[in-house]
């Protein structure tokens, strides 16, 4: 009889046990993701989102099984989450020590006058202390050999082709996120312009990185007070007059910036202000564009700082600027023309090595281009493929933290405390993206995919609207998982 009764209760135990199993293998999960589904379902039932496609992808880091793959084959515009396949592939080919040089060179005309050419390789960090500091080395050689009585060469040649990229729209052209990029390039291409009250308490319009920038063109429209102002004041350069538009009180500061339509002869401009203020160089030298191919006698090179740092600022605070010339410079170092052409060709050649290649449709380096596609899939197999590189910590530590710091500083500011997002934005007219990593305190991370795309907000409304369902999402994948 005690027998029977120890058979009958271990095959209760062992029955409640394969059930515990079940449970938490199939029941548990499943009713999780059906969470997770019903989410997605309530957004798309919105009828401002039922145009939408709403992709969520994701899983424990370093495992195969998907945690959930809701259209995650679909293809969507990833905007600026297209800057990892950027990254990725710029640290795999250039590795993360590369840097950027600017070099200048003495020539020497034929009738023995002395020019200088300034030689750029694309660097887009530089900035006029940059300039400032060959100074030292030019009065060095001034010293030794005597004054510089020719002319100021620039040579932007390392890119070559189109400045903006296949798929930008034209109207984008004087706006901060679309400028031209330019084998010699300052300032972020943008010139600043600032309206500043002296001690005297007169006023004047100033620029900077060139000073006293001519002509200027001032089209603000002064009101009594800042509350009634209707437009932002802006700037734009056409036929190289700068205009400023927009309302302001009468002598309040301000400041704005525009986009430089010649990056490299801008450069070459700033440069000669500050030869001509330290006498190295004569105020009647002529700027002219060359091709440099026989360098001479090297006066002085500027290293940028590594692609790492350039990589942690581009995906902090998603400059496309750096991401565009990363993209001619793949072209430049792998394929031996600085085009974009040959830096998506490059790209290509990544995306085959880590088996992407269908899943991505790749036209620059920003994602501005509107032509550009890729789907959520493809971003969960480039975190894969991060985990077999020695640059993997690199790239994650360059990704903007949630409630912290870059693109993510005011997001997730009232989420649980137990988990940290490492992810890149992206947001391009009718689409919003949010891929990365969710490092959790208390069991594995998960690497996840969110897009919402072909939604009706352009994109500041769409930080208002449509940031918060994506981050929602992340919050139940953390919760749920």
């Amino acid at each position: 009889m005690g027998k029977v009764v120890y058979k009958k209760i271990v095959f209760i135990v062992t029955l409640c046990i394969i059930l515990l199993v079940i449970s938490s293998v199939i029941i548990i999960p499943a009713i999780k993701k059906f969470n997770l589904i019903r989410a997605i379902s309530e957004i798309q039932l919105n009828e401002k989102f039922e145009n939408a496609i709403v992709s969520v992808t994701a899983k424990y880091e370093g495992e195969k099984n998907y945690l959930i793959n809701y259209n995650s084959n679909d293809f969507i515009h990833p905007g600026s989450n297209f800057k990892l396949f950027t990254a990725a592939a710029s640290l795999m080919y250039l590795g993360q020590d590369y840097t950027f040089s600017t070099r200048l060179f003495l020539k020497m005309e034929e009738d023995g006058r002395k020019s200088l050419v300034l030689k750029g390789s694309g660097d887009p960090t530089l900035n006029k202390s940059h300039l400032e500091s060959f100074i030292v080395h030019l009065k060095d050689y001034v010293q030794k050999n005597g004054p510089f009585n020719g002319d100021l060469f620039y040579d932007e040649s390392i890119f070559s082709g189109e400045k903006y990229g296949p798929g930008w729209l034209s109207e984008w052209k004087n706006q901060y996120f679309a400028v031209p990029i330019s084998g010699l390039q300052l300032n972020d291409n943008l010139i600043e312009v600032m309206g500043i009250e002296n001690a005297d308490n007169s006023f004047e319009i100033s620029t900077e990185p060139l000073e006293n920038y001519s002509p200027i063109v001032n089209q603000l429209n002064y009101i009594n007070f800042l509350k009634d102002m209707k437009n932002e004041i802006s700037a734009y350069i056409d036929n190289e007059i700068l205009y400023i538009n927009g309302d302001t009180v009468k002598n309040s500061p301000f400041h704005t910036s525009a986009v430089i339509k010649d990056p490299a002869k801008f450069t070459a401009e700033v440069f000669k202000q500050i030869l001509v203020k330290e006498n190295i160089i004569n105020s009647d030298a002529k700027i002219i564009n060359i091709k440099y191919t026989t360098p001479s006698q090297i006066i002085y090179e500027h290293k940028s700082v590594p692609l790492k740092d350039i990589i942690y600022r581009m995906l902090k605070f998603s400059k496309n600027n750096y991401a565009e010339t990363l993209i001619r410079t793949l072209g430049y170092e792998i394929k031996g023309e600085g085009s974009q052409e040959k830096g998506v060709q490059v790209l290509k050649e990544f995306f085959k090595e880590i088996e992407i290649l269908e899943q991505v449709d790749a036209f620059d380096g920003s994602g501005m281009s509107i032509k550009t596609r890729a789907t959520g899939d493809a971003f969960l197999s480039l975190f894969d493929f991060l985990s077999t590189q020695k640059w993997m910590e690199i790239f994650w530590k360059s990704l903007p933290q949630s409630n912290v710091d870059g693109t993510l500083k005011r997001r997730f500011a009232n989420a649980q405390p137990d988990f940290v997002v490492l992810a890149k934005t992206g947001t391009h007219l009718h689409s919003s993206s949010l891929s990365g990593k969710i490092l959790k305190k208390r069991g594995r991370n998960i690497i996840f995919s969110v897009h919402i795309f072909n939604h009706p907000f352009l994109s500041e409304e769409s930080t208002i609207k449509v940031n918060p369902l994506i981050d929602k999402i992340v919050e139940m994948l953390n919760e749920q998982f």
